[in-house]
């Protein structure tokens, strides 16, 4: 997977040439994502993540 600022791409790379792109978005990033579901899930409002960026508290909240 590549994901640069505002492109993602997932890829499967077999060689430096040689590569089939399964998915692409040029218009939202994935951290634009992550804090759409923050914010859906009101995880703001949360005392532990109250200075936390909305993404990395996603992030924490999926490895629990």
């Amino acid at each position: 997977m590549l994901i640069s600022g505002g492109h993602a791409l997932i890829v499967l790379v077999r060689g430096a040439s040689e590569f089939t792109i399964f998915g692409e978005s040029t218009s939202g990033s994935p951290g634009e994502c992550l804090d759409k579901i923050a914010r859906e899930l009101q995880i703001s409002e949360m005392k532990e993540f109250l200075d936390v960026h909305p993404g990395a508290a996603v992030e924490q909240l999926a490895s629990r």
